[in-house]
């Protein structure tokens, strides 16, 4: 069948098109329709350079939804072929029983078509046909299935001397026969912007591995295997060629090669552990379509992936000792597999100090409390940081304008948070949870699950590091936090919490008790006197007695179009107790529900901590800022100190916010 009759279309011409891709999501995977045309290698090859492989098709349904996005001016190379054995068709990438030809085909006419394509208008529209392969067609490119995590990380540089000064540098734990793999290119999702150069670091500071350009173009990717007797900390040094500028979203991957096998047509009939020879397996009887994780764990249970590799050189009686017939010429087979475990963990360094996300269990482990209080401030500062800076590029701007500016930009607050949670790629954070909560009870305005119901600790950097379970490991030990303070997982509750146990409140607070007067906190510095105090909504009341690890929130509004949350808590997590309260500003949307929004804020927290057993009582006072207002959806104020255990009594810690039109105060019972 020619091309012409598949393709239905007048005049069809085989010149190349300047490339035209669109990328769509279906069923879990993400397809890619580039229709610069090209031979079925050359597609391939394009498909590889991206991560991914041209399309297998496994069933009825996904060859319809590819119908359905198929240009109807292209004939699309599939990953269908019998380049290797006439007659004996496979798939590029991936395994599939599925077939769907036009009647009549395959037919190798001419003797030399061996690659399939899919119709997308005609006669035989969605049908399959063979077709020479050095014809050149659009193609489909699909991402290839693994069970192998692959943890990103962004970085922008310049002046960098070829990766060696000025660099974006992420740790990673090692062992022994892992195979790290990292790149701009050559791996699923990876990306580069101008000419990138990565080196690669062992534990005693020498390089073990660099690459300046690699896929055909400027961008990066090496491999690096750790030798026996290796392993420890080793460190990607992301950069530029020379002293130029670029960037780049780095992939990598942690992997343990536990085996490999080679075929010929789909018959296994030779494989290799590590550091093994090549030993016969006869599998005469497997068919064409044998190779997948299933033969890995025959031999090697703990598989999770598998990957193809480059064929290596093999001695010859091991073909002709499996007994599988033919004989081949072809001793090496036309296949090899690697079948890999992925690694349990990956880490990141961050607040010069490790961050390692265990796979496994799905919790990031911390060295010590002091690692972990490490990183929560430097999260702290980091989030000032950004949002002062974005906030100072508009000082003129007032908070509605701002508010039209942050549409524009897709301005996000929490960009510093979600950046780290990106490099621990396949870690779901508290932070991350709550956040979809409130965006659902948002456009629901304001109704259904209250975010802060979920939301123990009221603090953003606190909650990043805490999985979706709230749960983080120390050490060797794994604690979740509960309403209680922090508790061992599996074990008997810390001390902290068992402390706090000891002279606290009831757990269930009186949710029915009638709404309090505002207590009498003075202003925030700086002012002046407020207007009338803002309407306000229930407050929760615990019974009398000194407390720790207790919050509360409420509603205040609306006042000039706001609604406002204010948030008050005290907690403890190990030997770091905090004091804190934050203010939300939201308004309502044009087409319905709410969002964030920019109002002038200020937030104070303020009254009297006792240590434990409600001794030695402390008056304190914190603002921010300590003046005047801030232009933010968000504020809040935090007191924070190690190796005490502060706790405060019903009625004696407030938090209060103020703008230029009121005030409200809520205060912890």
């Amino acid at each position: 069948m020619s091309s012409d009759e598949l393709n239905g279309t007048p005049g069809f011409s085989e010149e190349t098109l300047g490339e035209v891709q669109q990328k769509i999501a279906y069923n879990g995977h993400d397809y890619i329709f580039a229709t610069t045309r090209k031979t079925w290698a050359q597609a391939a090859e394009s498909c590889a350079l991206l991560g991914y492989g041209l399309v297998t098709i496994n069933n009825s349904a996904e060859d319809e939804w590819l119908k359905s996005n198929l240009s109807s001016t292209e004939i699309w190379w599939i990953g269908y072929n019998d380049r290797s054995v006439e007659g004996s068709w496979r798939w590029s990438t991936g395994t599939s029983f599925y077939a769907n030809w036009s009647p009549g085909e395959p037919n190798n006419a001419a003797g030399n078509e061996d690659c399939a394509v899919k119709a997308s208008s005609g006669t035989y529209v969605g049908l399959w046909n063979d077709e020479d392969c050095n014809k050149q067609f659009a193609y489909v490119c699909e991402s290839i299935d693994s069970s192998v995590t692959v943890n990103y990380f962004n970085y922008s540089a310049s002046n960098t001397a070829s990766a060696t000064q000025n660099t974006v540098n992420v740790a990673v734990t090692l062992q022994a026969g892992q195979t790290l793999t990292a790149g701009t290119c050559g791996i699923s999702g990876a990306s580069g912007s101008g000419d990138t150069y990565l080196r690669l670091y062992g534990p005693n500071g020498q390089q073990v591995a660099y690459n300046d350009d690699a896929c055909g173009g400027v961008s990066s990717n090496f491999s690096y295997t750790v030798p026996t007797g290796g392993g420890g900390t080793y460190v990607i040094n992301a950069g530029c060629y020379s002293s130029g500028s670029c960037s780049g979203r780095v992939g990598y991957t942690a992997i343990t090669v536990l085996g490999r096998f080679a075929r010929y047509c789909g018959k296994v009939n030779n494989r290799q552990s590590p550091g093994g020879i090549w030993a016969p397996d006869p599998d005469c009887s497997s068919g064409c379509n044998i190779g997948g994780i299933s033969y890995c764990k025959k031999f090697w249970p703990g598989s999770t992936g598998i990957r193809q590799v480059s064929v290596s050189s093999k001695p010859n009686n091991v073909w002709a000792n499996a007994g599988c017939a033919p004989v081949v010429d072809d001793w090496d087979g036309n296949d090899e597999f690697e079948c890999i475990a992925d690694s349990n963990s990956v880490t990141i360094t961050y607040a010069n100090v490790p961050v390692t996300y265990e796979t496994s269990n799905g919790v990031l482990r911390f060295n010590s409390a002091d690692d972990l209080y490490a990183v929560i401030n430097q999260l702290e500062a980091d989030y000032e940081t950004y949002n002062t800076n974005y906030e100072n590029q508009y000082p003129n701007l007032t908070a509605e304008q701002m508010d039209v500016v942050d549409e524009q930009n897709n301005f996000d607050e929490f960009v510093p948070y979600k950046n780290l949670e990106r490099q621990l790629s396949g870690f779901t954070s508290k932070r991350s949870r709550i956040e979809v909560v409130e965006r659902t009870w948002l456009a629901n305005d304001m109704t259904g699950t209250d975010p802060d119901s979920l939301d123990i600790t009221f603090d953003d950097a606190e909650n990043t590091l805490f999985n979706s379970n709230y749960e983080l490991k120390i050490g060797q030990t794994v604690y979740r936090m509960t309403e209680y303070g922090l508790t061992e997982v599996g074990g008997a509750q810390t001390q902290t919490a068992a402390a706090a146990l000891s002279d606290s409140c009831p757990a269930n607070p009186n949710s029915s008790e009638k709404p309090k007067t505002a207590q009498a906190v003075p202003p925030v510095a700086g002012h002046g006197t407020a207007a009338a105090e803002l309407p306000r909504a229930q407050v929760v009341a615990f019974s009398d007695g000194c407390i720790t690890n207790k919050k509360v929130d409420a509603p205040f509004g609306p006042i000039d179009g706001r609604t406002y949350k204010l948030k008050v808590a005290i907690h403890s997590i190990l030997i770091r107790t905090s004091v804190k309260a934050k203010v939300v500003a939201y308004k309502q949307k044009s087409g319905g529900g709410r969002k964030r929004s920019r109002d002038q804020l200020a937030i104070s927290i303020g009254g009297t901590l006792y240590a434990a057993g409600c001794t030695s009582p402390t008056a304190m006072g914190k603002a921010n800022p300590a003046s005047g207002f801030k232009k933010r959806r968000e504020l809040k104020v935090r007191r924070e100190d190690w190796g005490i255990t502060y706790r405060t009594k019903s009625g004696e810690l407030s938090g209060r916010f103020d703008t230029p039109s009121g005030f409200a105060v809520l205060t912890l019972r």
